[in-house]
């Protein structure tokens, strides 16, 4: 049994100095993951530092390569031989839902961890950080209890001997050992989607975060120890790139889940596709907002703004605006005006409403990318520079170009910061073709008065899912992309048959 964060008081981590602090008392538990139990990782020492303070939280080890094998073969030893994949329906689900509750119980610890190490501002923390997949945690726990075996249709044909029928039964089942590997942005509630996916299938899982920001993922450690998990089945590695390839090339491995980079899924697919694996990659997005003219400006423009959240740090944002040319005008001065509303500052206070980058060499990376977007000929609106006024911290103001070619690098590549593009339309038709001219299709959206129109326009959207009026996080439908934005979809249902293996059964008389 693990020692519970109850120390996480909101007067403990009230600022960036008490969230290091926190995680100074806690790091006991901020370490690898082995055969049921903590370790020190007996790799390269990481320092997970504050983007706010630009100062460590705490150092921890990154697995070794010895460390990394230990953790393929216990998980396939648990998947092979212990009792998780066999467990009845009620069982699993039993064992998940123990797993939920010290999940549950850890709430305000997973809270202090990400904002400190993602630098993501607390009110979008307290939501998209934690509650949202809290909720897709309950979910699969369920999910651990459903039926998913289906039945064949009788089969009845004509023999010398007479008539004979079959039937038969498809039955799904794990597909075996799945490498997780997740990004820095939101560590927690991308791994939720995996891991919990994967338990929910009866699959044993090891689990990689960025190394970047390790520590919010190093609560499922301490949650399956205390649901008494069985060995192996949750194995969690902290690591570089070295650690992910091992993890993803392993012949032990059956199923690798990947979200990050195109570039890097392209090489994980590469080394996965080898080995002849399942996959599931989530990639890179560029999604877009079509704006008609009959859209209802006050509620389209609070929905833009909010694309800047999190620092822009976020694959499913959109971040090219397509406006109908006779309100771009309007549309360009209400999200200026609204993003010179939001507050840079301190993540941890509820005041913040706009985020550092991760790192310096993001914060330089996108600024960069601003510089190459005025040279091609967009019209710098508002940012566009580093957060004057800050104590420290890799700030990026949020940015708008209005008139951006539809070729420039910013229309067309994924910034990973807060710059926004405006294309300017004069029909639907074009409004479809800039928006699917786009190596990307993660998620888009369309705002109209006219939800027929809307929904038309919709289903003209190459991507993986669109919204009309807005986007909906919904645990029941399908997440991913087509394109370069990945292959395979996650959560709920659609996430837990990506780690099942269809099995027909069939007898005749």
């Amino acid at each position: 049994m693990t020692t519970t964060p109850e120390t996480a008081r909101p007067s403990e981590a009230s600022t960036a100095g008490g969230i290091a602090a926190l995680a100074r008392a806690h790091q006991r538990s901020l370490r690898i993951f082995l055969d049921g139990e903590f370790a020190d990782g007996l790799g390269v020492a990481v320092d997970v530092e504050n983007p706010y303070t630009q100062k460590p939280l705490v150092t921890v080890g990154s697995a070794s390569e010895a460390q990394v094998e230990q953790a393929i073969r216990g998980a396939r030893r648990a998947q092979d031989e212990g009792p998780w994949p066999s467990l009845s329906r009620r069982d699993r689900r039993m064992v998940l839902e123990r797993f939920v509750d010290a999940l549950d119980a850890r709430h305000r610890f997973l809270t202090e961890l990400q904002i400190g190490e993602t630098g993501m501002f607390r009110l979008m923390c307290d939501y998209a950080g934690v509650e949202m997949p809290m909720r897709s945690w309950h979910v699969y726990a369920e999910l651990a209890g459903r039926d998913w075996d289906e039945p064949s249709p009788p089969l009845a044909w004509m023999t010398p001997t007479g008539m004979r029928q079959a039937a038969g039964v498809v039955c799904m089942e794990p597909v075996g050992v799945v490498s997780a590997i997740v990004p820095f942005n939101f560590p927690f509630t991308v791994a939720t989607h995996k891991v919990g996916a994967a338990l929910a299938a009866g699959c044993s899982v090891i689990l990689k975060a960025s190394e970047l920001t390790p520590l919010a993922c190093a609560v499922l450690g301490e949650a399956a120890q205390e649901a008494e998990l069985p060995p192996g089945v949750f194995q969690y590695l902290i690591g570089a790139e070295g650690v992910g390839r091992t993890m993803v090339g392993h012949d032990a491995v059956d199923a690798v889940s990947f979200t990050g980079s195109t570039r890097v899924g392209r090489e994980i697919g590469a080394v996965a596709g080898r080995g002849v694996k399942r996959m599931v990659l989530e990639l890179g997005g560029k999604s877009a907002a079509v704006v008609l003219e009959d859209a209802n400006l006050d509620d389209t423009c609070v929905f833009l703004v909010a694309q800047y959240s999190h620092a822009g740090q976020g694959c499913a944002l959109n971040t090219r605006f397509i406006v109908r040319d006779e309100i771009a005008d309007e549309v360009v001065e209400r999200v200026a005006s609204l993003a010179s509303l939001l507050s840079p500052g301190d993540p941890a206070l509820s005041s913040t409403t706009h985020s550092p980058q991760i790192d310096a060499r993001a914060r330089d990376r996108v600024l960069g990318v601003v510089e190459s977007t005025v040279a091609e000929g967009a019209e710098l609106i508002c940012g566009g520079g580093p957060v004057a006024g800050q104590p420290s911290g890799y700030w990026v103001e949020p940015t708008l170009f209005d008139h951006c070619p539809t070729q420039a690098g910013a229309a067309r590549e994924e910034i990973f910061g807060p710059v926004l593009v405006v294309h300017r339309v004069r029909s639907d038709e074009e409004a479809v073709r800039v928006a699917n001219d786009s190596p990307y299709g993660l998620w888009g959206s369309v705002h109209t008065a006219d939800l027929v129109r809307g929904f038309e326009l919709a289903k003209r959207i190459r991507s993986g899912a669109v919204g009309v009026n807005g986007m909906v996080s919904n645990d029941h439908a399908p997440f991913g992309g087509v394109k370069l934005s990945g292959v395979g979809r996650e959560f709920g249902t659609w996430g837990v048959r990506e780690f099942m293996e269809p099995k027909a059964i069939s007898w005749h008389e």
